[in-house]
């Protein structure tokens, strides 16, 4: 990767996504289809994807927390029932 190319991204990651994104909107970064505007859409689609994962990965966190506590919740519900007939069984 050029210097330039290493420059860049160095920068990108020191402005910021919102800041980077304004930049582009009033072609900071060359026509599109510039070989830095090329380099700047892709970063910035990198961090698109990456709070997509990010996303993605804490919604099935919750779901298995979810699932573990109702989970939980039945098996409690059965051992008051057993316990229940077992009391009054006596």
């Amino acid at each position: 990767m050029g210097n330039w190319k290493k420059d860049l991204l160095n920068e990108l990651e020191r402005l910021g996504e919102q800041e980077v994104r304004d930049r582009l909107q009033h072609i900071k970064y060359g026509d599109i289809g510039s070989p830095r505007y090329g380099i700047v859409e892709r970063w910035l689609q990198s961090k698109d994807q990456s709070r997509r994962l990010k996303g993605k990965w804490h919604e099935k966190a919750w779901g298995k927390i979810v699932i573990g506590v109702i989970i939980g919740l039945i098996l409690l519900a059965i051992s008051l029932l057993i316990n229940a007939y077992l009391t009054t069984a006596r």
